[in-house]
């Protein structure tokens, strides 16, 4: 499965805004890309015969404070 990034003018801003200097900025344009991007890689670790086996979904709140054990 790939994912393709398409050079549309959004997608270049996407990226950009990734590496703004601008903290809040970056943090929004990351969790854009993740909710973009979450569902496909959520669906190759349940078809993978191996990736499934090895990690189990979690699902949490962004301001949730993780702790495994």
């Amino acid at each position: 499965m790939n994912i393709t990034l398409k050079r549309t003018p959004e997608q270049i801003e996407l990226i950009q805004a990734m590496g703004s200097k601008n903290r809040d900025t970056a943090y929004e344009a990351q969790v854009a890309l993740a909710e973009f991007i979450g569902p496909v890689i959520n669906e190759v670790i349940q078809t993978a015969p191996t990736m499934s086996n090895l990690f189990t979904p979690l699902q949490f709140n962004a301001d949730a404070i993780l702790a495994f054990r």
